[in-house]
């Protein structure tokens, strides 16, 4: 502002001249892009069969089963072409595809015996339920703040605090969701820039891979050890490289319910420090030990938490599974963006379920 208006317009104008000068060379390089590639080819309309689709149908015209099974099988091969390649190769989670199955004979009166889903036998703890059920006769039913409820996230971190240890986690590094999969999701969603190199446990829980499909990024499963108890070192060392951008552990694991040794879960951290990657360490089945132990957390090692996020919630513990209700806690600059993607995804979660959260939390824990 100290600059004479006169000369002030001259530099405007010059900066202009530049700025326009540029636009016109990108346009006319874009052109000649354009005309390299020849004339644009017609998209298909959406619903329009393609080659596959037509030949299938005149395959089947005969009206045979198989018939029949060819044109369904091209059909879903052309709805695959409409969509983007982040969802084409996404599958079921075989748990829920098999629950499915087995209430469908349940309805026919079948008696079955569920294995299939990762969810106790017992129901919600009756103080829980009654909280829940106060806080909606209350009027707790309307929208609150996307990350949670400030309740729900000092008693989250209290409850961190009790069963990590280490330094003190405020209500600003905690994030709630509906379930422990938008702790997963959401952070990965974050942090993954596409062709990024994300290493997690084989076998391990099917959304692992999903998310990293969905975050543009390149999976790299590790094997786990025979009895299942944590990662394969050498080949997690193996696995590494420039492009690693996240470690997903889970221990207590799903499927194999081993617990990662101390001495394996000091290695990873010493690991992330060296070659600069992230931990997402997914501790929904930490309470479900039944020797004692109080499973090791890479989120307690000294200089991990600014590295790590922590994903656990009430499903398992509390057999709150319907309830959908998990938490995460991550660095506070990282929690903010999450949260972001919580408003523009589902807003928030449902004010009463976290009020039987904070009573789960905060009541009996035989």
């Amino acid at each position: 502002h100290t600059e004479p208006v006169g000369a002030m317009t001259t530099k405007c104008s010059a900066r202009m001249r530049r700025g326009v000068g540029a636009l016109q060379r990108h346009r006319a390089a874009g052109a000649e892009a354009d005309a390299a590639r020849g004339p644009p080819q017609p998209r298909r309309r959406i619903g329009q069969p393609g080659a596959a689709a037509r030949g299938s149908v005149r395959a089947g015209s005969s009206g045979s089963d198989v018939g029949t099974a060819a044109v369904d099988a091209a059909a879903e091969e052309e709805g695959l072409s409409e969509l983007a390649a982040r969802v084409r190769p996404l599958k079921n989670e075989g748990a829920y595809a098999v629950l499915a199955a087995a209430q469908a004979l349940e309805r026919q009166g079948r008696n079955i015996v569920h294995l299939e889903i990762g969810q106790p036998a017992y129901p919600t703890p009756p103080h829980v339920v009654a909280a829940g059920k106060a806080a909606i006769d209350a009027g707790q039913t309307k929208y609150c703040a996307p990350g949670g409820t400030l309740e729900l996230k000092q008693e989250v971190a209290k409850y961190v605090q009790r069963t990590r240890g280490g330094e003190p986690v405020t209500p600003e590094q905690v994030v709630v969701g509906p379930g422990a999969k938008p702790g997963l999701f959401f952070p990965a969603l974050a942090l993954i820039e596409p062709g990024d190199e994300v290493l997690y446990p084989d076998p391990g829980f099917p959304t692992y891979e999903a998310m990293v499909h969905v975050a543009g990024g390149v999976p790299k499963p590790v094997p786990l050890t025979a009895d299942g108890a944590s990662l394969q070192m050498d080949a997690l060392r193996g696995a590494l490289s420039s492009r690693t951008k996240l470690l997903v552990l889970n221990s207590p694991n799903n499927p194999t319910g081993g617990v990662m040794p101390q001495a394996d879960v000091e290695e990873v951290a010493r690991l992330a420090k060296e070659h600069d990657f992230w931990v997402l360490t997914d501790e929904i089945y930490t309470r479900l030990v039944y020797d004692g132990q109080v499973p090791a957390s890479v989120f307690t090692v000294e200089g991990m938490r600014e590295r790590s996020v922590l994903v656990d919630g009430f499903s398992k513990t509390y057999c709150m599974t319907g309830w959908r209700l998990g938490w995460m806690v991550m660095p506070a600059w990282l929690a903010k963006r999450v949260e972001l993607l919580l408003v523009h995804s589902v807003g928030c979660t449902a004010t009463f379920t976290q009020a039987a959260g904070v009573a789960a939390l905060t009541g009996p824990q035989s």
